[in-house]
């Protein structure tokens, strides 16, 4: 429906520039104008015509998909849940965390809350840490520093020193989530 609204519409400005351009005077109009205007009203006999045969008794906006959802209470559609969001990480697989460094940054990570690392690390660097449960990390300068957990970034904020930010299965980064 919307696109024969169109075509009218187009038709009918299309007239009445075709009219403006040949006026001269008092002469008639030309010929095109007269096609034009024809075909005008005869698009409008159809949408009007079309409309009423319908027998919905309102316009259908948007074509034939709208209708699916038109019936449908508006009370019902406010009451529908939106589908839980995927977690961005599977539980039963282990916490992996790459750090790529921009700029020289002092490190300190703790897996697992066993193994130990602290050490200076420079630009261009990269380090991968895997823990089955969780990490502890400290830098020295996070502005130096570009982070993901599982592929997904992790927000460490800008140029500040972040200290033991856990990351752990239950509250992934409990300073700051993923981005």
């Amino acid at each position: 429906m919307i696109p024969t609204i169109g075509i009218m519409v187009g038709l009918y400005i299309i007239t009445r520039m075709v009219a403006l351009a040949t006026r001269a005077g008092d002469r008639a109009e030309t010929s095109l104008v007269k096609v034009l205007a024809v075909l005008t009203a005869v698009v409008t006999v159809f949408c009007t015509a079309s409309l009423l045969l319908s027998g919905s008794g309102r316009l259908p906006l948007l074509g034939s998909g709208a209708s699916q959802h038109a019936d449908t209470p508006i009370s019902a559609a406010m009451n529908t849940v939106a589908p839980a969001p995927e977690p961005w990480f599977d539980p039963s697989n282990p916490i992996q965390l790459e750090l790529v460094f921009t700029k020289d940054c002092w490190v300190e990570a703790v897996m697992d809350r066993t193994r130990r690392l602290s050490e200076l690390r420079i630009q261009g660097e990269t380090l991968r840490l895997s823990a089955r449960d969780s990490i502890s990390l400290t830098l020295g300068n996070t502005n130096a520093v570009r982070a993901t957990v599982n592929g997904k970034r992790l927000d460490l904020g800008k140029g500040e020193v972040v200290r033991d930010l856990l990351i752990d299965k239950n509250s992934i980064a409990t300073k700051r989530g993923p981005a």
